[in-house]
């Protein structure tokens, strides 16, 4: 079941990105922003679930990036600890822009434009391709 999980979690996430490049063309760039939320957090917990064994409820991405770092480090994993700290500082306001697109742009209650989609989607690109490196990492 574990490999499923991890599967379902990582096709949605490329599936959410795939449609927020959609939602980008057609001029939905709340919903690109939502998308691009989503892929992440649908990202982060399937490195979680593989790496751990565990299922994370909550949908904050800041929560989601310091359990993946306490787990890291707890289980003797500090210097990708430190590479998943790094990334959250490098990308801290891509990744607080994300968390209010979560509710802003799910509920229409703040506009958002061309640039917001786009900073939004390179931003998810980035972090997860860093994310996959250090995944890889620890599993070879």
């Amino acid at each position: 079941m574990s490999g499923e999980l991890v599967n379902a979690l990582r096709r949605r996430a490329r599936s959410l990105l795939k449609h927020a490049y959609i939602y980008l063309n057609d001029g939905d760039f709340d919903l690109a922003c939502y998308n691009c939320q989503q892929a992440l957090e649908l990202y982060l917990k399937s490195i979680i679930y593989e790496l751990f064994s565990e299922e994370v409820k909550t949908c904050s991405l800041r929560e989601l990036f310091e359990k993946l770092y306490e787990k890291l480090r707890s289980t003797g994993r500090v210097r990708d600890a430190e590479l998943v700290e790094s990334l959250v500082e490098n990308y801290k306001n891509a990744i607080s822009g994300l968390e209010c697109a979560n509710i802003d742009a799910r509920y229409g209650m703040k506009p958002y434009d061309r640039r917001d989609a786009i900073n939004s989607i390179e931003a998810v690109e980035q972090i997860i391709e860093k994310l996959e490196k250090i995944r890889r990492r620890i599993l070879t």
